[in-house]
């Protein structure tokens, strides 16, 4: 259901302020009126879908701010076909448009606005299945930074706190984007995180398995770059 109500209001003011103003002017309706009468409050109409595809079904706030390009494409070819709409309904009174000129270029105009409309709207959803997909590759690392980064608070052994901060820093400055390659590895540094913090809850944790757990990393690391060169 579409919910912006105050869009559908204004959409209808102008629906009746340009039909008031065509209607109540001594204009010709001819051929040539009705034709621009016609193409203008399917501009109008058309506004609703626009605005529903721009906003209404997106519940992100950067959905919303992609679907701007779509609503301007909306608005520019209402203005378009309102400038185009009058200057044919005032001309009718000074010169004789042939039928089929008027017709055309309304048609033009339509199909332009439809056209730009469509391809803004796919640019759109590409643009948001990358940013989706760059979220689900980086989800791992940002998971296991979390782990990494509230370890050094387990324990109060300043040379075991300096070196778990020192592994932090390490995932913290790692490329946070996964590959199939790497989810094994990363799988694995997931363990060892949560073995490495009970270990330090404990008491038995030792520098060798925060080492042990760096080694890991940067063999995760240098999988990623042998991945990126392939």
């Amino acid at each position: 259901m579409f919910k912006n109500k105050n869009a559908i209001l204004i959409i209808g003011v102008i629906g009746v302020a340009f039909s008031l103003v065509v209607f109540l002017l001594p204009f010709e309706w001819d051929e040539n009126f009705w034709i621009a009468y016609i193409f203008e409050i399917t501009a109008i109409i058309i506004q609703i879908p626009v605005f529903k595809i721009a906003f209404d079904k997106n519940e992100t706030i950067k959905s919303k701010v992609l679907g701007f390009p779509v609503f301007r494409v909306g608005y520019i070819y209402l203005f378009i076909q309102t400038v185009v709409s009058l200057a044919i309904i005032i001309s009718g009174g000074f010169t004789d448009i042939p039928f089929f000129i008027t017709l055309l270029i309304c048609i033009v105009i339509l199909a332009s606005a439809l056209f730009f409309s469509i391809s803004v709207d796919m640019a759109r959803e590409v643009i948001e299945q990358i940013d989706d997909a760059n979220i689900n590759n980086t989800s791992n690392m940002i998971e296991l930074r979390k782990l990494s980064a509230g370890l050094s608070v387990r324990t109060n052994d300043q040379f075991l706190k300096t070196e778990l901060q020192k592994l932090a820093e390490a995932f913290r400055f790692s490329d946070p984007v996964s590959a199939d390659a790497t989810l094994q590895t990363e799988k694995e540094l997931q363990i060892n995180l949560n073995e490495l913090a009970s270990m330090l809850s404990d008491g038995s944790a030792d520098v060798s398995d925060i080492q042990a757990i760096h080694d890991k990393l940067t063999e995760r690391n240098e999988i990623c770059k042998l991945n990126k060169k392939h």
